[in-house]
C-alpha cells in the first residue's frame, strides 16, 4: 500500500473510537450553520439553478424518500446531491478557508451530508466525519502545496470528502485504501479554474470535487479496485508534483484553523474591506486622486495581479478583485451584493475610482502572512493630503474568531436572501438544537424554498 494512503488510514482509525470533545462538536455545528447559510443564500443564483436541473436527471422518486438537495423537494443520487449542494455552498465564496492556497475545507460538507443522510447516520457521526475531513484536508494542503504545480485546491476537497465518506460507510481497510486511490488518480483539477477572468466553474470545481469524493467512496464500497500507489507509483502524483509526507498535527483539530469569513468574497480582501468601511466616513470619493493598497504577496497574486480585476464583468471575477471591492466599499460605506450587479459593472463612478487603484506587494507585510492578513490603504487626495489605515487581523481569523452571535446574524442575513425572516429564524433554531443522536436526514427540515 502507498505510504501516504496508509498514513491516512491509520489516522482515520483514531476516529472510530470515543467521542469528539465538546468544543469540537460545537465548532462542527458552527461550521455547518455557516455552510447552510451560504447554500440557502445561493439557491436562486444561475449556476445553482443549473446544478439542480442537472440533479433532476438523477432523481429518485420512490415513495418515502427524503429531500437531499437543500431547499428543494428533490432526492438525487448521492454524488449529484453532493454536487448541487456544494455548488450552492461555494457560490458566494462565504464559507471557511485555509489561506495561502489551501482552498475551502467547508466544501467537503456537501458530500459528507449526502452520504450521512443516505445511511441514516446521526449528527454525532456526521460531525466525526467532518472533523476527520478537515484534518486530512489540512495535512494534505500543508504537506503538498500543490498550487505551485498548477493543481487546484479542489483536489484536497476530493480526497478529504472521500476519506470522510469512507469513514461514514465503515469501509474495510482495503476498500478504504481503494477509495483514497480512486479520489486521487482520476481527479487532478487544474488551477486555471481560479485564474484570470473567472467563470461559474470557480464554484463548480469545488462542487465537482465533492461529487468525485463521494463517488470514489461508493465505487470502493461496491468493490471497484484502484491503483495501489496513487502517490508514489510510476506516473503517480509525485511525478507531477514532488515527494511529500503527510504530517498530521495532533495538537488541535484543524477545523479550528480554518478561517471563517465576515464578508462574502475572497478571504484576502477581508481586512481591506474593514479598512475601506472605516475610511468611507473620512473621505469624499470625488476628491480621491489615487488609492494605494499595500498587501502581502499572496493577496496581490490572488486578487490583484491580473488586469481583469480592474474591469470585472461578473460576480466570480469581482468577488476576487481587491481594487473593485475596495472602490465599491469606499463609495457605499459597506460591503454587499450591490457591488456585484450587472448595473454596477457598468457604473462609471466605481469604474473610474477603480482605475485609480494601485495594488502592490509590501515585503514586510508578506513576512507576516499567513499568521496575519495585513493590509494598508493609503488615499491620496486632490488637495495633496493623505489618509492611511492599517489592519492585519480580520474577524474570522483563528486568533479573532467570529462569535456565535455574529455567526447567527450572518446566517439570518444570508438565509433571508431566499426565505422569509421567520423561516430563517426557525431554520437557525433547528440547526442550533439538533440533538447529536438525531438523524442527519432531519437536517434540511424546514428548509424548503417556496
Amino acid at each position: 500500500m502507498d505510504k501516504l494512503v496508509s498514513s491516512i488510514l491509520d489516522y482515520s482509525d483514531l476516529f472510530y473510537e470515543g467521542d469528539l470533545p465538546q468544543d469540537v462538536l460545537h465548532e462542527c455545528r458552527r461550521r455547518l450553520i455557516d455552510v447552510m447559510a451560504c447554500g440557502l443564500a445561493a439557491f436562486n443564483e444561475p449556476s445553482t439553478v443549473i446544478s439542480r436541473k442537472l440533479a433532476t436527471r438523477f432523481e429518485t422518486k420512490a415513495e418515502g424518500l427524503f429531500p437531499n438537495v437543500l431547499g428543494a423537494t428533490l432526492n438525487a443520487s448521492l454524488d449529484m446531491a453532493a454536487f448541487t449542494n456544494a455548488l450552492g455552498i461555494r457560490y458566494f465564496d462565504g464559507a471557511d478557508t485555509y489561506p495561502g492556497g489551501g482552498g475551502h475545507p467547508s466544501d467537503c460538507w456537501a458530500g459528507l451530508i449526502a452520504v450521512a443522510q443516505d445511511i441514516d447516520a446521526d449528527m454525532n457521526t456526521l460531525f466525526k466525519a467532518a472533523s476527520l475531513a478537515y484534518d486530512v484536508y489540512h495535512a494534505l494542503f500543508k504537506s503538498s502545496n500543490l498550487r505551485d504545480k498548477g493543481i487546484d485546491n479542489a483536489f484536497y476537497v476530493t480526497v478529504s470528502t472521500a476519506v470522510g465518506a469512507s469513514f461514514l460507510l465503515g469501509l474495510s481497510r482495503e476498500s478504504f485504501a481503494h477509495a483514497v486511490s480512486l479520489s486521487v488518480v482520476p481527479n487532478i483539477s487544474l488551477g486555471v479554474a481560479r485564474t484570470g477572468r473567472l467563470s461559474m466553474w470557480k464554484a463548480g470545481a469545488s462542487a465537482n470535487a465533492a461529487r468525485n469524493g463521494v463517488f470514489a467512496a461508493i465505487m470502493a464500497k461496491e468493490g471497484l479496485t484502484a491503483p495501489e500507489l496513487p502517490f508514489s507509483g510510476e506516473r503517480g502524483l509525485f511525478q507531477l508534483s514532488s515527494m511529500f509526507d503527510l504530517n498530521f498535527e495532533k495538537d488541535q483539530p484543524k477545523i479550528f484553523q480554518a478561517h471563517m469569513k465576515s464578508y462574502l468574497c475572497d478571504y484576502h480582501s477581508q481586512t481591506a474591506i474593514s479598512i475601506a468601511i472605516k475610511l468611507h466616513s473620512k473621505v469624499d470619493p470625488a476628491q480621491i486622486e489615487k488609492i494605494c493598497i499595500s498587501t502581502y504577496w499572496f493577496a496581490w497574486n490572488e486578487v490583484a495581479s491580473d488586469p481583469s480585476k480592474w474591469q470585472p464583468s461578473n460576480r466570480e471575477t469581482a468577488d476576487h478583485s481587491l481594487p473593485w471591492i475596495v472602490s465599491g466599499v469606499l463609495l457605499d460605506g459597506d460591503f454587499g451584493e450591490a457591488l456585484f450587479t450587472s448595473e454596477r459593472f457598468n457604473d462609471p463612478l466605481i469604474k473610474d475610482l477603480c482605475s485609480r487603484v494601485e495594488v502592490k506587494e509590501d515585503t514586510e507585510l508578506t513576512s507576516l502572512f499567513p499568521n496575519r492578513m495585513p493590509c494598508r490603504i493609503k488615499i491620496f487626495l486632490k488637495n495633496k493630503q493623505t489618509i492611511e489605515e492599517y489592519l492585519d487581523l480580520p474577524n474570522g481569523h483563528p486568533d479573532f474568531p467570529i462569535s456565535d452571535g455574529d455567526l447567527n446574524q450572518k446566517f439570518l442575513k444570508l438565509a433571508t436572501q431566499t426565505v422569509s425572516s421567520s423561516q430563517a429564524i426557525n431554520i437557525l433554531n433547528h440547526l442550533q438544537h439538533m440533538d447529536l443522536m438525531q438523524s442527519s436526514r432531519k437536517l434540511f427540515d424546514g428548509c424548503l424554498v417556496t
